[in-house]
């Protein structure tokens, strides 16, 4: 994770610590969604304050418990194994994904 401010080194605590509470309560406050394929493939990482890619394609999950932050919500990439990452998303890139 890259240096930052220690009052934003706490809000990705906190942030992390709703995502945790949610995954253990097992609410439904997580929206399954997909990338869609003419998004942009950089989104903003809340986590590490940078952009990264994300494929299209790429299923995420959205957090409904957080507000959308000008016009982006918060969503949960799982991302590589035991590290999930939290990106700020454009709605207009996301489109459902529908239950098989």
């Amino acid at each position: 994770m890259a240096a930052g401010s220690k009052k934003s080194d706490d809000y990705i605590e906190r942030l992390l610590g709703e995502l945790t509470n949610i995954i253990s309560t097992g609410e439904k406050q997580l929206k399954q969604v997909v990338i869609k394929s003419d998004a942009p493939k950089f989104h903003y990482s809340v986590s590490n304050k940078v952009y990264l890619e994300i494929k299209s394609g790429t299923e995420l999950y959205v957090m409904t418990s957080k507000e959308p932050k000008e016009g982006k919500v918060y969503v949960f990439s799982p991302w590589h194994w035991n590290s999930g990452q939290i990106f700020l998303i454009l709605e207009d890139y996301l489109e459902p994904l529908e239950p098989n």
